[in-house]
């Protein structure tokens, strides 16, 4: 994300920021998916 502060195009930098909120998003539906299956490991043990 620093890096973004030394571009100075426009489309460049909203382009990136979608991508970086993208990967955020899939990380949280990542994590979500985890916590699920070790609730049910744990839930079974």
């Amino acid at each position: 994300m620093s890096a973004l502060l030394q571009v100075n195009e426009i489309r460049e930098v909203a382009g990136r920021r979608e991508l970086y909120r993208r990967c955020a998003r899939m990380g949280d539906a990542i994590e979500g998916v985890a916590h699920r299956i070790w609730y049910a490991v744990v839930k079974e043990g």
